[in-house]
């Protein structure tokens, strides 16, 4: 009895011993992997263990294994559960995502829809790959401008993407986020410059491994064309093309990087939609608003005159901006991509900024009132503006 039981024992550490999912270390990446061993990996609940199956299949250029690495990002973990563990399972998703690209597969949109923040830029690279009726729903619920949650590459890269196909109702929404910047200063003859103005800017971060048992992962940056004009690297490639062009670059090590340094991706500013109006009008990039805060200055002698003369090159200026905002929803429009119903509630935002820079003003600057809620007082601070629907059609 007591050697059967022993027998019995021994059996049971066997079959443990053989069915268990080997560990894997650095000495094993490179070496040989089996497809089997391969897809063990893949389905485990480790995701240190789903990662190095990636980094297999990438360095065997196992292309069969590239729809199970499909399907397992079919059934990820939802997002909440996955962060609840950790930043494993968003390392892990990133190296399968890095892999399935490398080795040209794709990923069905519905899949790509639900994937990790911190995967956004691979999420962009393959919906690219995917036909426009699949990809444009994506596409599409990442263009929420007004949306304080919504990711700002994803409104830039979105944008982009929808302006090529522009879907029914896109020009309106890209109309409606357009706004023309003033900066009304008032100066007495011989007085000093206007103030500069300088902004900031913000580095990005990393999710790091160890690199002794998480294996490396390749990282995705998104990049504007350099400012001085000069040819891009040679390791950026052309993800979207001019107008406005967008390159990418793969940079691989022990960190996923969530964001680039220095040069990098634009947010959807102001210059870039204009340039998207243009591409809808016209299918250039040739902007038919202002790409920069607009300076209008106003020269104030000290005459009696002084308040009429403000009044009313303030006014000129703010009705310009609005006849070409009317003409061109008028235009988009007429071109079926605007309703009628959709141009009469066009909206222009204008901000305007008043900077007094008179040493010893004769009169004071009257508070101005534009139809459509439209003001101008004569404090410093910034003015939220908004002028309703056109005035002349």
């Amino acid at each position: 009895m007591r050697m059967r039981m022993l027998m019995f024992l021994l059996c049971l550490v066997s079959k443990t011993m053989l069915t268990q999912v080997p560990v894997v270390e650095p000495a094993t990446y490179g070496s040989y992997a089996s497809d089997a061993l391969v897809q063990q990996w893949l389905e485990s609940s480790d995701p240190r263990l789903v990662a190095w199956a990636g980094a297999f299949v990438l360095q065997q250029q196992q292309a069969g294994m590239v729809p199970r690495l499909v399907d397992r990002m079919a059934h990820w973990p939802a997002p909440t559960e996955s962060k609840s563990v950790g930043l494993g399972w968003p390392y892990a998703q990133a190296v399968l995502l890095d892999t399935i690209l490398q080795m040209d597969g794709t990923v069905p949109a519905k899949v790509l829809d639900r994937l990790e923040d911190s995967a956004s830029t691979q999420r962009f690279l393959l919906l690219a790959r995917l036909p426009w009726t699949e990809a444009l729903p994506v596409w599409e619920s990442m263009y929420h401008p007004e949306r304080r949650d919504a990711r700002w590459d994803a409104i830039r890269v979105s944008a982009q993407m929808l302006a090529r196909q522009p879907p029914p109702g896109f020009a309106a929404q890209l109309l409606a986020s357009v706004a023309v910047r003033g900066h009304i200063i008032v100066r007495a003859p011989a007085s000093g410059p206007g103030m500069d103005r300088f902004g900031g800017g913000s580095c990005g971060s990393s999710l790091s491994r160890d690199t002794s048992r998480w294996p490396p992962v390749g990282s995705y940056l998104l990049h504007d064309p350099l400012g001085d004009g000069s040819p891009p690297p040679s390791d950026w490639k052309i993800f979207i093309e001019a107008p406005d062009p967008i390159y990418v670059q793969r940079l691989v090590g022990p960190g996923l990087i969530q964001a680039p340094c220095g040069q990098g991706l634009r947010p959807l500013n102001d210059a870039l939609r204009s340039h998207l109006v243009g591409i809808l009008l016209a299918g250039t990039p040739v902007s038919p608003f202002p790409e920069k805060e607009q300076e209008v200055n106003i020269l104030l002698p000290g005459l009696a005159n002084d308040r009429q003369k403000y009044r009313a090159q303030v006014t000129d200026w703010v009705e310009t901006q609005e006849a070409n905002f009317a003409w061109i929803a008028g235009a988009l429009t007429a071109r079926s991509l605007m309703t009628e119903k959709e141009r009469q509630a066009s909206v222009l935002h204008i901000f305007m900024w008043l900077t007094d820079l008179r040493p010893k003003p004769a009169v004071d600057l009257p508070s101005l009132v534009f139809p459509g809620e439209v003001s101008l007082t004569k404090t410093d601070a910034a003015t939220r503006t908004k002028l309703g629907p056109p005035a002349h059609p």
